[in-house]
């Protein structure tokens, strides 16, 4: 107050209301994020599994080599399945 950088008399029991105010502003805004996350997860699931059929028409209709397919497919299964199990593994709360 000296200094005149407050006109207050701060306590413990107002800092304490004061960090109580940041947690909870920073757990609203959290939720939020996780849940996008989660969907963002999900989105990457679908897309994967959309992907594989997508890959081998491609390969198919443009005549490229079909030794590609032993790579990419597995890769976009692995990259589905590992993307749902973090969407099912991440709490909707």
């Amino acid at each position: 107050m000296a200094a005149g950088v407050t006109d207050r008399l701060w306590d413990v029991a107002n800092l304490v209301a004061l960090w109580e105010e940041y947690e909870r502003r920073a757990e609203k805004s959290g939720s939020m994020m996780r849940g996008f996350g989660r969907w963002w997860m999900l989105y990457q699931a679908i897309a994967f599994v959309v992907l594989i059929p997508a890959a081998f028409y491609c390969t198919v209709t443009h005549g490229l080599p079909r030794k590609m397919l032993l790579v990419v497919l597995p890769c976009y299964a692995v990259l589905a399945i590992g993307s749902y199990n973090v969407f099912k593994s991440m709490n909707s709360k």
